[in-house]
């Protein structure tokens, strides 16, 4: 009850904040007047040949954003929250041509990080709207070594997915130095389009207690789905460590019809003469996935799966290539492992955190002291 009044009165604080911002702002428009970046007011186009010709050059050819890079952040309720943007000078983003096949594309940047950081949160996503329609993904990596050109997996925007949001008392590092690569997947869908991306990223104040990463677990690239079937796949990842579990994302593509992410426990006797079935628990189902909207599945706190040492994540996929799939462009047409939106994929993406042993047991008991408050409560 304390803690809920206390969040009441900061919620005060912060309406009061609100208020005072609003009533500090001027009369009149808010956009900037100078008419070389931003477009002028309609009724000025039937009066002013120089407004018509500002309109005319903007939409045709864009402004130039001069060279170099800025940050400008923000104070949120998890840290800085902050958008960093790169410019090489020119006013043109990548364009995508209007037929073919897909398109991959490779950007590295350097957003010259001058200190080592951790944040709490990370979302990729285009910035118009032509890039909504034709981007597959947009996969971000960290390099840190120049011998290693590909880096270590940041972020991922895939059709339909928000941001990556980490449990409390950890976050992701990000090096002094680092430089980030784009990775496109681009599909031609008949009319050629500028393709914006930009990253943003919620800073942590200090270092957390746990580093938080995103993985691949249970891929299958033997896949072999035959025309007009439905078929299932099962793939395997073991935990070396104990772990918590704070999100699931399936990643298929057209075919793709559900996707469940299971854990089998390690706390069967391997000197037992009938040891008997392993312990498992479905953790997360998706039922009726669907391509257009690549969706991560982020747990409560308070039930974020706590698995121990040993854990074998099972990730169990079904693909639908019938007539019945309204996503399939052809169900009677083989289909394999591959990159490109028509061929198919099978994994999971599995947000999580490595712990030490002893937090690990420090949190079940915790989780198990609360389950028993709250069956006594009922």
């Amino acid at each position: 009850h304390a803690r809920f009044r206390v969040r009441i009165e900061e919620m005060r604080a912060s309406l009061d904040l609100i208020e005072k911002a609003l009533d500090g702002i001027p009369e009149g428009p808010v956009i900037t007047d100078d008419r070389k970046v931003a477009l002028p007011p309609r009724h000025e186009l039937h009066t002013s040949m120089e407004s018509l010709i500002h309109h005319f050059k903007l939409v045709t050819e864009g402004f130039e954003v001069p060279a170099g890079e800025v940050y400008v952040p923000i104070e949120s309720a998890r840290g800085e929250f902050g958008f960093h943007l790169v410019s090489d000078g020119g006013a043109k983003p990548y364009r995508l041509k209007a037929h073919g096949s897909d398109d991959f594309v490779d950007v590295t940047i350097d957003p010259g990080f001058t200190e080592d950081f951790f944040v709490s949160a990370i979302e990729t996503r285009p910035i118009n709207m032509a890039g909504y329609k034709v981007i597959h993904h947009a996969t971000t990596n960290l390099i840190e070594d120049e011998d290693d050109p590909t880096g270590m997996f940041l972020n991922e925007y895939a059709i339909g997915k928000a941001a990556d949001v980490f449990p409390p008392e950890s976050g992701r590092l990000i090096r002094k130095g680092s430089k980030l690569n784009f990775n496109l997947h681009l599909t031609p869908d008949g009319e050629e389009k500028d393709v914006d991306v930009q990253i943003a990223f919620t800073v942590l104040p200090k270092e957390p207690k746990y580093v938080a990463f995103t993985q691949h677990m249970g891929d299958v690239n033997d896949l072999d789905i035959p025309a007009n079937q439905a078929v299932r796949n099962d793939g395997y990842f073991r935990l070396p460590r104990p772990a918590l579990v704070s999100a699931f994302q399936p990643h298929m593509h057209m075919r793709g019809k559900a996707q469940c992410m299971e854990a089998i426990y390690p706390d069967i006797r391997a000197d037992s003469a009938r040891p008997g079935p392993a312990r498992t628990e479905m953790l997360s189902c998706v039922s009726d996935f669907n391509f257009d909207w690549s969706i991560t599945y982020p747990y409560a706190d308070d039930v974020a799966p706590l698995l121990p040492a040993g854990t074998i994540i099972h990730i169990i996929s079904w693909h639908d290539n019938t007539a019945s799939n309204r996503h399939n462009p052809n169900p009677d047409t083989w289909l394999g492992f591959g990159p490109t939106s028509i061929d198919e994929m099978n994994f999971a993406w599995v947000t999580l955190t490595y712990l030490e042993q002893a937090d690990f047991d420090r949190k079940v008991q915790e989780r198990q002291a609360a389950e028993r408050r709250t069956q006594q409560q009922q």
